[in-house]
């Protein structure tokens, strides 16, 4: 890893940047901390792990801008938060062309993660995967989400029960061939707002909610 603090316990670290090209494993990979983690900014490519692994913190962590596969993109997911309950920050882009996910967050049981970095999925890329969070919220808030996913879901949530997940600033543009659009299944409440959201597919389904709350702002 470019960055690997995996001892638990509490910290306080922060970083004008981190860059990481061509690392053997994660860029950067957080686990089992409290306290507070900042980076600036970040330039993670090339990783054969994940961009940003995130993994049980209680810890407020906030990565203020940069880039995720800008010009190599990580052979596991852009980045993969795993539990915890503090607020955690993503602004940096994040850029997927080979399989694998753009984000995927997963046993959340409280507190907020905001991606306001752009998102691009494409070349046999999965989209996002939010699945079996509790609590908390997690929005998406860029300007462009662009997931060209072919046969696989573009967006993927589902068992968020107590959680909400929202899609805000407009710009969600999913094009499938037979993979699922847009799948919310399971509990929870989504809202997707702003302008120029769209889904196309060839013979998939575009869009799929069942046994999922639609929040008051819809989805549009």
């Amino acid at each position: 890893q470019a960055l690997d603090i995996d001892q638990g316990g509490a910290i306080t670290v922060t970083l004008d940047s981190v860059v990481s090209t061509g690392s053997t494993e994660e860029g950067i990979q957080l686990v089992g901390l409290s306290g507070t983690f900042t980076a600036t900014t970040v330039t993670l490519n090339g990783t054969t792990g994940d961009g940003i692994d995130l993994d049980n913190n209680t810890a407020t962590i906030a990565i203020n801008g940069g880039s995720i596969g800008s010009t190599d993109d990580p052979a596991g997911t852009g980045v993969d938060i795993n539990g915890g309950s503090a607020n955690v920050t993503i602004a940096a882009s994040i850029t997927k062309a080979s399989a694998g996910d753009v984000v995927e967050v997963t046993g959340r049981t409280g507190g907020t993660v905001t991606f306001s970095g752009n998102l691009s999925a494409s070349g046999g890329a999965s989209g996002v995967d939010v699945d079996s969070n509790t609590g908390g919220t997690i929005n998406f808030t860029g300007a462009s989400k662009v997931l060209n996913t072919g046969v696989n879901t573009a967006v993927d949530l589902t068992s968020n029960t107590g959680a909400t997940i929202n899609f805000t600033g407009g710009g969600l543009d999913i094009d499938t061939t037979s993979g699922t659009g847009f799948n919310a299944t399971g509990g929870g409440t989504v809202t997707v707002t702003g302008t120029g959201n769209s889904i196309t597919t060839t013979i998939g389904t575009a869009l799929n909610i069942v046994n999922t709350n639609i929040g008051a702002d819809d989805v549009t």
